[in-house]
């Protein structure tokens, strides 16, 4: 990571709210699932590790919903942006012409 800072200084880094607060969750639950294991069972089984598996599915599949979901508004965005320039450029066409 410290390398692409170098490599692109100028440019901000800017972090979604939405992809925080669910990485953030994920990191939380792993963690407290680390936790109840370490506590309760002193040490980790095939059982136990299969859950952090499940854990990273789980995480993998919201990552992909949400990444679907944001970029079907994106695009939901874009083509009403398109329309507008559209509608514009056709206005100012018609005028021009009178």
């Amino acid at each position: 990571m410290g390398l692409s800072l170098r490599a692109a200084p100028e440019r901000k880094i800017q972090v979604t709210r939405n992809f925080f607060i669910r990485d953030v969750i994920f990191l939380i639950i792993t963690c407290v699932y680390l936790l109840v294991i370490l506590l309760g069972f002193k040490k980790i089984n095939l059982v136990l590790s299969l859950g952090f598996v499940f854990i990273y599915i789980t995480f993998v599949g919201v990552v992909l919903i949400q990444n679907k979901f944001f970029n079907n508004i994106e695009a939901g965005e874009e083509d009403i942006a398109d329309q507008t320039v559209r509608a514009v450029e056709y206005s100012n066409l018609i005028a021009f012409k009178r």
